[in-house]
């Protein structure tokens, strides 16, 4: 009914419920990626809006766009969605939850290092585009440097639960070049003072490397 009333828009994405294996069961995904602003390249990069797999678009503007990437591993929809906007697909935000997104222990959609590393090599495939725009560009290198600053972090915990205090400490600090979080300081103190009390105090709280790193 919204794509018959609206001729100009090509994708809409509605909310959805989380079930499954997760802490955000019954709670939804808008609540989690409240998304701002209009739809666009640049909001879509810096990750101010995100787009559900669940959306409901044109055919012809998908096939505008060039379909699914069969190369990409994962975070397909996301390159996909990219495209249709460069493409001058508009795509608009349905606020109802239309859908369940089921999360399961060791699916694909599960594994936080893998899906970074597939956001990676989404922005370094539009970075290396022969048509990308200088503002364009711009938006990708620092989305790239983010995401190589979010990954080191999600790495450092790795590191820390193992005990590899060096290689944690190493990561944080350069991760916090970027961020400089209070949050992410402080633990890059710790480590450099008295790290086995904060590597007790991880294996306090988290009784699994896995409930840590999620």
């Amino acid at each position: 009914g919204i794509l018959d009333a609206n001729p100009t828009v090509a994708v809409v994405s509605p909310n959805g419920r989380y079930i499954g294996d997760t802490v955000w069961a019954g709670k939804l995904l808008m609540d989690r990626f409240p998304n701002t602003g209009d739809v666009s390249v640049e909001t879509l990069i810096s990750g101010k809006c995100s787009v559900a797999i669940s959306s409901t678009a044109r055919r012809e503007a998908l096939i505008r766009a060039g379909l699914f990437d069969p190369l990409l591993r994962g975070a397909a929809d996301f390159d996909l969605w990219i495209r249709v906007v460069r493409t001058g697909g508009k795509i608009i935000y349905h606020r109802q939850p239309l859908f369940n997104y089921r999360r399961r222990l060791n699916s694909l959609s599960d594994d936080k290092l893998d899906l970074l590393n597939n956001g990676l090599t989404v922005y370094q495939k539009h970075l290396s585009l022969p048509d990308v725009e200088d503002n364009e560009r711009q938006w990708l290198e620092a989305a790239i440097q983010k995401q190589h600053a979010t990954i080191n972090v999600f790495l450092a915990k790795k590191a820390l639960y193992a005990g590899n205090y060096a290689e944690a400490l190493a990561r944080l600090t350069d991760a916090n070049a970027l961020f400089r979080r209070r949050k992410l300081a402080l633990v890059i103190l710790v480590l450099h003072m008295v790290p086995s009390l904060l590597y007790r105090y991880v294996h306090f709280r988290y009784a699994t490397e896995y409930a840590f790193l999620h």
